[in-house]
């Protein structure tokens, strides 16, 4: 429920939202209210300019790995 996507979303330094439905919905908006990086990975959300929206996990690699530069 809500509360278990809050854990997920403070147990982490980034949020990788893939596809999914309203409790993905809610984990996004929890990263965008704790100040988490957030990705989305093929999702039918689109948060303009707050969520980095990607289409392929090699994508997703990349842009971790420019973050712990």
């Amino acid at each position: 429920g809500l509360a278990r996507n809050m854990i997920v979303v403070l147990a982490g330094d980034v949020v990788v939202a893939v596809d999914g439905s309203y409790g993905t919905l809610s984990e996004i908006a929890y990263a965008l209210q704790f100040n988490r990086k957030a990705f989305a990975l093929r999702t039918k959300w689109h948060v303009s300019g707050a969520v980095e929206e990607l289409s392929e996990v090699s994508e997703l690699g990349e842009r971790l790995k420019e973050m712990s530069c």
